[in-house]
């Protein structure tokens, strides 16, 4: 081939210098593009993480809400008629002397401490998370049942309420009337465990747990069942007034007085998402306050 004495050649190709170049430029678009869209796929699983979460927070604050509002609620007894329960020998003592007949004291709060006789599951309580338990009566009235504790109500000035676990209602206090009414006594226990059921030992997933009175083969007793899996830690303050200062606040457990009567309960969660690497599971916090129907003494 004839080039001209200018040096123009229409068959010309690129240089090595211009094919390293150009490949240089393309290998650092393609190397930003990359980041670009790992970073963006990393935001989105943070997003996502971050709301189902939020989620599973809802589910548990929304199992606990029912329990927290009815606390200390005991059918047609008044407020200030907790049913006697001297009649009753200590059913259900496998987690603690007098766990189910406490009726006084309708809303419980271990500060970081796990108070009951009984092991816990999930491979035991996780230390430093706080332990909540609440009594009340069931919302729907019962028939008798020998082997369940249960709750014989009146309305306020016409007997005592008491807590049977006999099953047999007094002569005196015909349910039919519609002045008594029979309710299961409902006692429930959260805590958090150190392993959720199924988790990997690699994982180490923690949940949320909850022992419960119930009755097993015509006897009471407390089972101990699993609420949700990825709940790192509970912690509860209190919402009380007192007889020298009637307007709300909040303290730890161990920092209540005497006279506290317990108008709220503020709940704090921390959740972590289930993977294998701790490190790409930031934990969130989600905290909410309950009021309490009935004002229990603390």
């Amino acid at each position: 081939m004839s080039c001209r004495p200018a040096g123009n050649c229409n068959g010309r190709g690129y240089t090595l210098i211009e094919l390293l170049v150009a490949l240089s430029v393309g290998s650092l678009a393609l190397t930003g593009m990359l980041q670009a869209y790992a970073l963006g796929r990393s935001g989105y699983e943070q997003v996502q993480t971050t709301a189902r979460l939020q989620e599973q927070a809802q589910y548990v604050f929304s199992a606990l809400e029912a329990d927290l509002q009815m606390a200390g609620y005991y059918g047609l007894a008044g407020a200030s008629d907790t049913p006697d329960t001297t009649a009753v020998n200590d059913r259900a003592a496998g987690c603690g002397q007098g766990l189910a007949q406490q009726l006084a004291t309708a809303v419980s709060i271990s500060d970081g401490a796990y108070p009951l006789r009984c092991s816990a599951g999930g491979g035991g309580w996780l230390p430093g998370s706080d332990v909540l338990t609440v009594r009340r009566a069931s919302a729907s009235t019962s028939r008798a049942d020998p082997g369940r504790l249960q709750l014989l109500t009146q309305v306020p000035g016409d007997g005592p309420s008491r807590l049977i676990a006999n099953g047999l209602v007094a002569d005196d206090c015909p349910v039919s009337s519609g002045r008594c009414e029979l309710r299961d006594l409902l006692v429930h226990v959260y805590y958090v465990a150190r392993c959720a059921d199924g988790s990997a030992v690699a994982d180490r997933l923690p949940a949320l747990r909850m022992k419960s009175l119930t009755r097993v083969a015509g006897v009471a007793t407390f089972i101990d069942t699993e609420v949700l899996p990825g709940v790192q830690d509970l912690q509860v303050q209190a919402g009380f007034t007192s007889a020298h200062n009637t307007g709300l606040r909040y303290a730890n457990a161990d920092q209540l007085p005497a006279d506290a009567r317990l108008r709220a309960v503020r709940l704090s969660l921390t959740l972590v998402a289930a993977r294998s690497n701790p490190r790409n599971r930031p934990p969130l916090t989600v905290t909410r306050t309950f009021a309490l129907r009935n004002a229990v003494s603390a």
